[in-house]
């Protein structure tokens, strides 16, 4: 028997600033905080974005490494690098579609998202942090540079968060829908 779920998009931002416009000043203010509290309280934080085929064997060894960590992991869900995640990480690298983000604190990988670009739709597929730094919001803090990143790419007209409902999906989606 089929079941309804939401689906949720958000419509890409001309700017961070344009994106901020959408929240309420409270949130606003509670976002841009922790982000400074994030980057204040530790010697080097350093957001990055993988796309190239050159990246994936950097990128894979640091997506598991955060994995490994997630409740995720615990349900089989999210990443998991295997032969078939490796090849699809290949493939979307080749045709120009996989855009990894990667938050290091201390050059040691501690939150993802793993999106794929296709026309102009950023798919988010999976999201993963080390429950260490959860204090520090860096899913969200990563999430904002990806948005913020997002919006400079003009060809990008919606974020895809995908089915099922959570949180961070209400919050900043402007798009929803039951699939």
């Amino acid at each position: 028997f089929p079941t309804d779920t939401l689906h949720y998009r958000a419509t890409s931002p001309e700017s961070i600033d344009d994106f901020f416009k959408r929240m309420g000043n409270k949130s606003r203010y509670n976002i841009k905080r922790s982000i400074r509290i994030l980057e204040s309280s530790f010697q080097k934080v350093e957001y990055k974005c993988y796309s190239s085929i050159n990246d994936i064997e950097k990128l894979s060894k640091d997506l598991e490494l955060i994995a490994s960590k997630t409740y995720q992991r615990g349900l089989d869900a999210g990443f998991i690098l295997n032969d078939e995640f490796y090849d699809r990480l290949n493939i979307t690298s080749k045709k120009n579609m996989l855009r990894t983000y990667v938050l290091y604190i201390n050059d040691v990988p501690v939150s993802y998202w793993l999106a794929f670009k296709n026309d102009d739709i950023l798919s988010l597929h999976s999201t993963g942090y080390d429950p260490t730094y959860s204090n520090y919001e860096i899913g969200t803090a990563l999430l904002i540079h990806l948005i913020k990143d997002t919006a400079k790419d003009k060809q990008v007209k919606y974020i895809d968060f995908g089915w099922g409902d959570a949180l961070y999906k209400r919050k900043y989606a402007n798009i929803c829908w039951n699939e």
